[in-house]
């Protein structure tokens, strides 16, 4: 399936990493209107007491267990006074008001209560923060045209599509001109509206094969992003498509059709999968009809049609009895060993 720009600037356009997992994954649970954290390297009670408007005492009484270390998660119970608060407008996601106001769709998700990402215009979401953060999704001042050069470039080389207002690209070699203003460049939407982003949340697919840390990380930024049947780009993705961009994005290339990408990988034995290994499913009856990315632990990251990129396990429940393999990309197989050399199909 032929590529487009815009497959990868959109991801910029309203991208927001959530955290680590979902609520209900967490080994702790936070109170209602809570939420849960994941400490970062040099946070102390007192910073993150601040950032989310309760007393550190407070907060250490509920984590009295918790060491800060890094990636200790640690609960935030709601404050004295409320969150402060956004009113959901027509059109508006998870998505989109987590990453204008800079908190996670999970912490969204885990303040209000939610289960899913159905939204309604008027709703009253808690935003949880200590002071309400700055909506950061207002266009920008006009810009002028300058050139972006080959590291900073977004284009797609698999694609004939060129940055909003600029030029078709004269070569290869040649970067195509793009608009910026300060840390925002201009993108073009799917419905060939242009809109503008910021430069540090663009999602630009690696020049190299990355590794499967890489590719996981990558993946996990999407977490949120809604199904669309047939989907290709973050307005909406179904399970393949999903893998297929990821993948993308991380330098390697995989086919568009789950059945198609069990084929292309060299199988796995369920003991021996590692992360970033692709895992496929039995969902109707058909053979291999749904995909995910393996991330260890029996969990994996797919494209949910009923919850969108969400991390799910295989290990009990709906998909434990509908695994059918795993696979690998050849880019990350490991060379069989004969004596103690590699064989002479690999050498």
């Amino acid at each position: 399936m032929k590529k487009s720009l815009f497959a990868t600037v959109l991801a910029a356009h309203l991208l927001w990493a959530s955290s680590p997992a979902l609520a209900g994954d967490h080994a702790v649970a936070a109170p209602p209107g809570g939420v849960v954290h994941a400490v970062v390297a040099g946070e102390e009670p007192s910073g993150i007491a601040e950032l989310y408007g309760v007393s550190e005492r407070e907060l250490t009484d509920w984590n009295s267990d918790s060491d800060w270390e890094t990636g200790t998660l640690v609960i935030i119970p709601p404050p004295a006074r409320a969150w402060p608060t956004h009113t959901v407008r027509a059109g508006e996601t998870l998505w989109r008001i987590g990453k204008a106001y800079g908190v996670s769709v999970d912490e969204l998700r885990q303040a209000n209560s939610l289960r899913g990402d159905q939204l309604f215009a008027g709703r009253v979401l808690s935003l949880p923060r200590a002071v309400k953060p700055a909506w950061t999704l207002e266009e920008p001042a006009p810009a002028t045209v300058v050139t972006v050069n080959r590291e900073a470039s977004l284009r797609d080389t698999s694609s004939e599509t060129t940055f909003a207002g600029a030029a078709p690209r004269p070569s290869a070699s040649t970067p195509p001109p793009a608009k910026l203003q300060g840390n925002w460049v201009e993108v073009r939407l799917p419905d060939n509206r242009r809109a503008w982003a910021p430069v540090g949340s663009l999602v630009v697919g690696s020049w190299q094969p990355q590794s499967p840390d890489t590719v996981l990380r990558v993946a996990r930024e999407f977490i949120g992003v809604p199904y669309r049947w047939g989907g290709v780009d973050p307005n909406g993705w179904d399970c393949s498509g999903f893998v297929q961009e990821v993948y993308r994005l991380g330098g390697h290339q995989v086919p568009r059709m789950a059945d198609a990408q069990y084929e292309a990988c060299a199988k796995v034995q369920k003991e021996m999968m590692l992360p970033g290994d692709l895992v496929f499913f039995n969902t109707d009856g058909s053979g291999v009809s749904h995909v995910g990315i393996y991330t260890g632990d029996g969990r994996f990251l797919h494209a949910s049609s009923s919850r969108g990129v969400v991390e799910d396990t295989f290990q009990e429940g709906y998909f434990s009895t509908r695994l059918v393999g795993a696979g690998r990309i050849p880019a990350w197989e490991v060379p069989p060993v004969v004596e103690g050399k590699l064989s002479k199909a690999t050498e």
